[in-house]
């Protein structure tokens, strides 16, 4: 049981307080709006019936006495349209009724108290630090009482300035109690809380004698009455109480003028221009949980036009109800939107599931996962239309504001002029939550039949705009939907001769079934009216059920493979044989692996990649050329010329051709793994995919990356695959070629050692001949490198060069001196002796290429599991070797100082 003011208080929650703390904890859960993170803060203290603070249960029933006015709003109570309302919900989080009546009684309870320990209720941050306080020693209370007298003796004459103990032992309180829940505030000469305490008790008597503080102020709530710094006078404590209870009875008002709010039908369960049907529950089994971690709203199904979010969205009765606020940042749309020209949603989903709806043509679609919503001028279904909801402007609220006067009522009149009531607190509070709530209302009111008037108005014209459409449609219609018209009415009129006008219509029908069949055709994919083609509107789902085949081993003979050729059949217009799809489907699944892999590289994108038939393959190479000759004669001498094209270091008069050498390039397997236990069924894979994907991308950029930074050298982390750059630097190092320094080694100690700008332009000094193009040169440095770069001056950020230079999507993050700087994860752990950094010539080197992803899987009976085996074949190679002939090195590396 807790204390309060040395007397014992129950303020444990109850079991019905408890029961609406985890109603609306479900509601919640259920994506239903409603309250604050403080609100579920409560809850969740309410559902474990944790004992609560005194200052809590203060805000609890300020919390309930201003917002009751929310149970006269519909949603609130069972049965109304919108239950639970978000009023309701907030409602629910503190406690609902049974803790309004709990915290009324108890707040009554602690105000008795208050009473008989001569205090009143002031602050509830002071009554929390007061909680930690311990009673007031006998020696303690004997010092504030001399304190006190000792004051009034020289200062009591002045009632300004009188002092008692009650005030004393409430500012000594407050400083035992902030010693515990603001030590950061206490002086460090400060040992005890009696000695902060008696500090503050000392500061609060120089403000009483002086009229002001010697810092900050504190405890003016205390100061005499009539003191010049003494607290807010209550009459503007009521205004501002005043405007607390107007903000709360206007919840919707706009705070800022940046967004256009609407509410309407995002979908609904009529037919629709295609012939579907959206079923109630096809928004069931989790069909919107995805689209509520993003609720996006979109422009005409645009992915590069948001230009909203969706604040709530529930089915219906009828469809899929929805609120969304519509930002300005496109004035444009905004205005066409609050005029009533854009006033038409439509949904962008796949179908998971559905049956085909023999009268129309189109679906049945009992299953479906949103992707988006978009604000359309022509929506697939004519009844899916929103309305702007109105509320105030911040300027229209400000103006109410100032428009507020004090009531009169009988004798009891607020005299605006001096400031000061003569009715008392409660009457007050009462008078002014009338008040607001009528002027709110009233208000409300004017606008919405302004609304109305205007919406009739704008509903005339739309019949007008509506009925010239449909002129024109109908005066447009296709010649596909007067032939279906013409089958139609001669089945009507029963013509004798029904079999041969079968034929007839047959014939007519086959010569247009293209018109016919994009007539008849679903809008599942209604959403792809602005996707270049087929392929990447279905290459997501392509790719996954490529990776489901290959996991279970059925190739895309699985229900979601069967889908997704009957989805990209139906979106292409072409109807491929089952084998045609699959050759097809597994190409551009191959293609979308790679090209993933490849968007996570960082260091790979800098070589040139050569496409491989075979593992290996021979590649010739031209040398350096020589010089052309300067002669008098008609033609080159045979003793005094040779070939401007053959090789640079032969002598003058060595007629010896063209030396061509060659490089033998090779590629090697790269291979991951992953497992699955074999009762796996394919629901249970489906939402796996994304992270099975994920992961397979992942593991493969990462080698990449690491054997071209680490390969073959001691910090790889296997043995196989090709030599990468740091293994090629010390290679050359070792040929000890002069004028050739493949690495370089740090004369600082390890703990110490920092690089800088000059220790890159050395390592690009290294590079000879190909580092004297600062363009083609690519420094590459650890992450401990990037962060010492930072401190060096000459460093340049990737904020602060060109932007078509700077890209942190590839792991650049500056230049030095006209190279760039790219960060790169896979150096070794910075340790003595290990390279850090880099200088590379990245057109000295290749990456030959096999071939793409491939996706391959087995059963193992022994461990019954299933393992899915990723692989594809690269290599990495330099293109010239150094040599004597050739004094140049593509790479030197720089590595930390030897222990």
């Amino acid at each position: 049981m807790a204390k309060y003011r040395g007397v014992d208080v129950d303020l444990t929650p109850t079991d019905g307080m408890k029961k609406e703390a985890e109603r609306a904890l479900a509601w919640r859960k259920e994506g239903k709006p409603g309250g604050t993170a403080v609100g579920i803060a409560r809850a969740r203290q309410l559902k474990n019936k944790q004992e609560l603070s005194a200052s809590t249960v203060r805000r609890m029933f300020s919390f309930f006495s201003r917002h009751e006015v929310d149970k006269e709003a519909e949603g609130f109570s069972p049965g109304e349209k919108g239950y639970p309302s978000k009023g309701r919900v907030a409602w629910a989080l503190w406690g609902g009724d049974p803790g309004f009546s709990w915290s009324r009684a108890k707040v009554k309870q602690l105000d008795r108290i208050d009473e008989e320990k001569s205090v009143h209720y002031e602050d509830d941050e002071e009554d929390e630090m007061e909680e930690k306080a311990k009673p007031i020693s006998a020696a303690v209370k004997d010092g504030l009482k001399r304190k006190a007298d000792e004051h009034n003796d020289k200062y009591g004459d002045n009632p300004a300035k009188r002092v008692t103990y009650g005030m004393l032992s409430k500012v000594f309180r407050r400083g035992v109690g902030a010693y515990h829940t603001n030590p950061q505030s206490v002086r460090p000469n400060v040992s005890s809380p009696e000695q902060w305490a008696y500090a503050r008790v000392n500061s609060f008597l120089y403000a009483v004698r002086n009229g002001k503080y010697r810092s900050g102020k504190h405890d003016t709530d205390l100061l005499p009455k009539g003191h010049p710094m003494r607290g807010p006078k209550e009459e503007e404590k009521m205004y501002e109480e005043l405007m607390g209870i107007l903000s709360t009875e206007v919840e919707k008002i706009e705070e800022t003028s940046d967004f256009v709010k609407i509410k309407g039908m995002a979908s609904t369960t009529d037919v629709d221009r295609s012939g579907d049907i959206m079923q109630l529950s096809c928004w069931s089994h989790d069909g919107l949980k995805s689209y509520q971690n993003n609720p996006i709203i979109l422009f005409n199904h645009n992915y590069d036009k948001p230009i909203g979010t969706a604040t709530s969205i529930m089915p219906v009765d009828n469809g899929l109800e929805i609120e969304a606020k519509i930002s300005k940042a496109d004035p444009y749309i905004a205005k066409l939107i609050d005029d009533g020209i854009l006033s038409t949603f439509s949904v962008g989903f796949r179908v998971k599931r559905a049956d085909v709806n023999k009268e129309t043509g189109g679906l049945y679609i009992k299953e479906a996962e949103l992707y988006e919503i978009s604000v359309v001028s022509v929506p697939a279904n004519q009844a899916a239309k929103f309305e702007v909801v109105k509320c105030f402007s911040p300027v229209e609220f400000e103006s109410y504001k100032k428009g507020l006067t004090m009531p009169t009522i009988g004798n009891k009149v607020a005299n605006t002029a001096k400031g000061k009531f003569e009715m008392d607190e409660k009457e007050m509070k009462d008078l002014i939550a009338k008040q607001t709530s009528a002027a709110v209302k009233m208000a409300l009111a004017e606008k919405e039949a302004a609304d109305k008037k205007a919406a009739a108005e704008a509903a005339q014209k739309q019949a007008a705009e509506e009925a010239v459409r449909n002129a024109a449609v109908e005066a447009g219609m296709s010649g596909a939907e007067r032939l279906l018209d013409e089958v139609k009415k001669s089945f009507d009129e029963g013509r004798a001769d029904t079999m041969k006008e079968i034929e007839e219509l047959k014939k007519a029908l086959h010569d247009r079934s293209e018109e016919v069949a994009a007539l008849q055709k679903s809008k599942r994919q209604f959403l792809a009216q602005g996707s270049k083609n087929w392929k990447e509107a279905h290459e997501s789902d392509i790719r996954d059920a490529y990776v489901l085949g290959a996991i279970t081993q059925k190739g895309f003979n699985t229900q979601f493979g069967n889908e997704v050729i009957e989805k990209v059949n139906d979106d292409s217009g072409v109807e491929m044989p089952a084998a045609a799809s699959t050759v097809v489907f597994e190409s551009i699944a191959s293609t979308a692996i790679e090209r993933d892999i490849q968007n996570q590289l960082v260091l790979a994108p800098l070589f040139r990649e050569i496409a491989m038939s075979s593992a290996s393959m021979i590649m010739p190479i031209m040398p350096d050329a020589g010089y052309a000759e300067f002669t008098t004669n008609a033609g080159a001498t045979q003793t005094a010329g040779k070939g401007n094209i053959e090789a640079r270091g032969d002598a003058i008069g060595a007629n010896s051709g063209i030396d061509l050498t060659q490089k033998v390039l090779t590629t090697h397997k790269l291979l991951s793994v992953t497992f699955l236990a074999n009762d796996t069924e394919e629901d249970a894979i489906l939402p796996l995919l994304p992270l099975l994907n994920e992961s397979l991308v992942r593991s493969h950029a990462r080698a990449v990356e690491h054997a071209m930074i680490v390969g073959g050298s001691a910090d790889a982390t296997n043995t196989g695959g090709f030599n990468g750059l740091i293994k090629r630097a010390v290679d050359i190092e070792a040929q000890a070629v002069t004028g050739v320094s493949g690495t370089e080694r740090s004369t600082t100690a390890f703990a110490t050692d920092a690089l800088t700008t000059d220790n890159l332009l050395q390592l690009r000094k290294n590079l000879g001949k190909y580092g004297v193009r600062p363009q083609e040169v690519v420094y590459l440095v650890s992450q401990r490198a990037y962060f010492e770069l930072l401190e060096d001056a000459e460093f340049a950020d990737a904020n602060l060069v060109t932007p078509t230079i700077a890209t942190k999507l590839v792991g650049e993050i500056g230049s030095v001196y006209g190279s760039r700087v790219m960060l790169v994860d896979e150096f070794a752990v910075p340790a003595v002796d290990k390279f850090y950094a880099a200088a590379i010539h990245p057109r000295s080197f290749v990456v030959p290429r096999l071939r793409g992803a491939t996706l391959e899987s087995q059963y193992v009976p022994r461990l019954q599991h299933r393992e899915l085996i990723a692989t594809q074949r690269l290599g990495f190679d330099q293109i010239i070797p150094v040599s004597a002939a050739n004094p140049n090195t593509p790479i030197s590396a720089r590595q930390y100082a030897a222990a």
